[in-house]
């Protein structure tokens, strides 16, 4: 695992393991349910990272999944949050130690409500530090709507795919 004291803006990076604090679904619940824990992530094996979390969203899909009404959603218990953004805090074997400090967005379908994420470095999406945290979600669906009229095809890096369901003028 590859780690760095601090990146160029200063972020510190330099715990001895990396102590994630995530929200938990533990099922069915009101938001008064939800519950936090902490614990240390594994180190980043082949192909993974590390995220420092900046923003993660909240939208239809965690709501579904606290009712579970999301189609594929995992068993409870799970951390939810659909996307996130942070920064890449560590990297793992054959993953560009360059990462490391650098912001990036993600679309993880659970796993976004926490301080720290272990995630596979293929389904990062790169994303300019002049970039508010919470706006950068929408570019990463803006690119790959885009992909979509270019290419005629849906991006389908990871396991992730996107569909877009509808888009009208009004």
């Amino acid at each position: 695992m590859n780690k760095v004291n601090s990146d160029q803006h200063g972020r510190s990076f330099n715990q001895p393991g990396f102590e994630s604090t995530e929200v938990v679904l533990p099922g069915i619940v009101e938001t008064d349910g939800l519950l936090i824990r902490k614990r240390v992530l594994p180190k980043p094996a082949t192909g993974q990272v590390i995220v420092k979390v900046e923003a993660s969203g909240i939208s239809f899909a965690e709501r579904a999944m606290r009712r579970a009404m999301y189609y594929g959603q995992p068993k409870f218990p799970f951390v939810p949050g659909y996307d996130l953004v942070g920064i890449v805090a560590a990297v793992g074997p054959e993953v560009d130690p360059a990462l490391v400090g650098k912001r990036v967005a993600a679309l993880t379908k659970t796993s976004g409500w926490a301080s720290y994420v272990l995630l596979a470095a293929e389904i990062l999406m790169p994303i300019p530090d002049s970039i508010d945290p919470a706006e950068a979600p929408n570019l990463w669906l803006f690119e790959h709507f885009i992909n979509l009229l270019r290419n005629g095809r849906l991006d389908t890096r990871g396991q992730h795919r996107s569909a877009i369901l509808a888009i009208s003028p009004t």
